[in-house]
């Protein structure tokens, strides 16, 4: 079983720089370059009425073919190993579950209702993570020179040459009561940069999914909920609910400021794949589109803003893509 809701709303991280206005000269300019800024363009009418085009002419979810593998777990293995679950247990006050790697980090759940991630890039100092990633800084961070936390939660630290991304979601949690634990497990993660622990090995084979398999009788149907911040609220209460009725086992994982057109903030379409794989779900339940009003290469031309009707193709493809991933192997 599979579901897609996309919503059109204000929602999300702000732009790390100025929206350009919806012009000739915008568009002339994004003609230009395929990147992708990370900043909500146009507004919610605007793309609302393109979304429900783009999902209206987009097939219906059907069970196809396992495809190619297009995740690589071995940057997130690598995060696994700057932190044990006892760092993590005292860091957050909760017993932490075991890493699972999941491209493009690692992460781990804490307590019953939170869920800690970590992020590794070689290579790349935090000045210039900063000037391409697409979550702006709101606070610095006492986690060495140039370390800050995001407006969507994250705390962005590092040391020479690599920067790394912690993460955190808690249920209901919508403030930054979580900034001194983070603090105290980045600081951990930097000790261990020099001397990591064992990288976790490979995820145990998906369990097989049954698609006539209901809620009712047998082991607890598996379910992922998930998607941008507007799956927040949605994803913890369905989550609370089929988990208190015995019924179903959920897995809930939302990320502020994501959606399917900006990539290189999250690449949903590689993130998917490595949970199904992790996870194994039965039912898979999304929400994006809030933070979706981007410009999206186009063939052959740069870039398409969602006035354009080149940008509902495009963005059509990048519904495919997750279906792609999701509603197969019996889902």
């Amino acid at each position: 079983m599979f579901a897609l809701v996309l919503a059109a709303s204000a929602c999300g991280t702000e732009p790390t720089q100025p929206h350009a206005a919806v012009t000739a000269d915008r568009r002339q300019e994004s003609t230009s370059s395929a990147t992708i800024p990370a900043a909500t363009a146009i507004s919610a009418e605007t793309t609302g009425s393109t979304l429900r085009s783009a999902v209206a002419t987009s097939p219906r979810p059907r069970s196809a073919p396992r495809p190619a593998t297009v995740y690589d777990n071995s940057r997130a293995r690598r995060a696994c190993a700057l932190l044990a679950r006892d760092d993590i247990s005292k860091a957050f006050g909760a017993a932490a579950g075991e890493p699972e790697p999941v491209d493009p980090f690692c992460q781990w759940s804490v307590g019953k209702d939170s869920c800690v991630s970590l992020e590794l890039h070689e290579g790349i100092s935090i000045e210039s993570f900063r000037s391409r990633w697409g979550a702006a800084p709101v606070a610095p961070a006492d986690v060495g020179d140039g370390s800050y936390f995001a407006n969507n939660k994250a705390l962005v630290f590092g040391q020479g040459t690599t920067t790394l991304v912690m993460g955190w979601q808690q249920s209901g949690a919508w403030d930054d009561r979580a900034r001194p634990k983070q603090i105290v497990a980045a600081k951990r993660a930097l000790e261990n940069l020099d001397d990591p622990g064992p990288e976790p090995g490979d995820s145990t084979p998906p369990a097989q999914v049954d698609p006539a398999r209901g809620f009712a009788g047998g082991e607890p149907l598996r379910v992922w909920i998930g998607g941008d911040s507007l799956a927040g609220g949605p994803s913890w209460a369905i989550g609370d609910q089929l988990d208190r009725s015995g019924s179903a086992r959920s897995h809930r994982e939302f990320h502020v400021g994501s959606g399917l057109a900006n990539r290189d903030f999250l690449d949903w379409h590689k993130h998917l794949q490595a949970e199904m794989d992790a996870y194994s779900p039965e039912v898979v339940i999304l929400m994006f589109g809030a933070n979706d009003g981007l410009p999206l290469p186009v063939s052959g031309s740069g870039a398409a803003w969602p006035d354009d009707p080149r940008w509902a193709d495009a963005y059509r493809q990048r519904i495919r893509d997750v279906l792609d991933v999701t509603a197969n192997d019996g889902r």
